[in-house]
């Protein structure tokens, strides 16, 4: 009986060789920021959520207004279904945490006019939405599909204590600051949450590269091997 043809070489050893220290310290460190990134967008978004009502009715909007969020968040996820592979999870990543900050400024902003109160509601339901997206998609950006939920089960256990810490922190920032000096601290947070975006965006671009430089065969898309049973 006639053989079947082999995958190519360089896939192969690709898939086989072991990672090299370098690869293995990227490992490490996106791991590190994936669980920190998480963690305070989490904190964040849970805080922020909970006393949602209270941030409405500050600015004099009924509480109605809530509803934006989730109309937000369903835009959000029906759009990036939409988009379909044209918007990789680094790029979502990148877009995700970069609205943030500019969402909170906004929120700020309903100081001066009420109104962006509902807009920064509805701008942070869709961020909410594109970030249980990220949570999810990110980490196979970031490592091998073999230790995708080993590590991703490890790297989430920080998010999960912060969304229990998050309601009881934020209610205490909102007693001692005011519900317009808690929103400072998230704008804050969420600057912290843009530059570990930027910062694992960045590495797993350069490991991408690199591992194109080391197995080109490997960044192509390669033939469905030949059956050669039906040439016997």
């Amino acid at each position: 009986m006639a053989e079947l043809s082999t995958a190519s070489p360089a896939l192969s050893s690709a898939a086989k060789s072991p990672a090299s220290p370098a690869t293995a310290e990227g490992d490490r460190r996106n791991g590190a920021r994936y669980a920190i990134f998480i963690a305070l967008i989490t904190f964040i978004s849970n805080g922020t959520s909970t006393h949602l009502p209270e941030f409405i009715s500050h600015f004099g909007l009924p509480v109605a207004v809530g509803v934006l969020w989730g109309f937000g968040q369903t835009g959000a996820r029906l759009g990036e279904v939409l988009a379909g592979p044209r918007v990789t999870s680094l790029t979502l990543t990148r877009f995700t945490a970069l609205a943030m900050p500019l969402c909170f400024l906004l929120g700020l902003s309903s100081t001066t006019f009420a109104g962006c109160a509902a807009g920064f509601v509805l701008g942070y339901g869709a961020i909410n939405g594109l970030v249980t997206i990220v949570k999810a998609t990110l980490p196979l950006a970031l490592f091998s599909a073999e230790s995708y939920a080993s590590r991703t089960g490890l790297l989430l256990i920080p998010g999960q204590l912060m969304a229990a810490v998050s309601p009881f922190a934020y209610a205490w920032l909102n007693h001692r600051l005011g519900i317009i000096g808690g929103m400072w601290v998230s704008t804050g947070l969420t600057l912290i949450v843009a530059g570990l975006a930027l910062a694992i965006v960045r590495e797993a671009g350069k490991a991408q590269d690199e591992r194109n430089v080391e197995y080109p065969a490997a960044a192509v898309d390669q033939p469905i091997a030949k059956n050669n049973l039906a040439e016997e």
